[in-house]
């Protein structure tokens, strides 16, 4: 279900995203992550606008090419799905874009949709 979504999806946008809403995974908050971040990308300056891009560039990618590397299972997929995130938003300075826009990506992202326990 998932996969066959991923391969019809574009690379652009937040399509992908909503391969992991409503279905039997129950993975949320990608697709809304995506969304908040486009629709609001321009309050940021270039460093923000960059970590939208690259970030979002870097979840798509790695969710294409890991998951068909995964188990089926949900547990599999979740975890796949949580360590990319962290990895993608490490890699391209979360915590650098956020010191300069805390108050509008802090307020426009749901954290603990983006950073679930565990």
């Amino acid at each position: 279900e998932i996969q066959s979504c991923l391969v019809s999806s574009g690379d652009v946008g937040c399509g992908m995203f909503q391969c992991f809403n409503n279905n039997s995974c129950e993975i949320q908050g990608l697709h809304h992550i995506c969304l908040t971040l486009l629709h609001n990308a321009g309050r940021y300056d270039s460093q923000g606008k960059s970590f939208v891009k690259d970030a979002l560039r870097c979840m798509a990618l790695g969710l294409r090419q890991r998951f068909s590397c995964v188990s089926r299972r949900c547990s599999a997929v979740k975890g796949m799905v949580f360590s990319l995130q962290r990895e993608c938003y490490s890699k391209h300075q979360l915590c650098l874009a956020l010191r300069a826009h805390l108050d509008t990506m802090g307020n426009l992202v749901q954290f603990q949709l983006m950073f679930p326990p565990g």
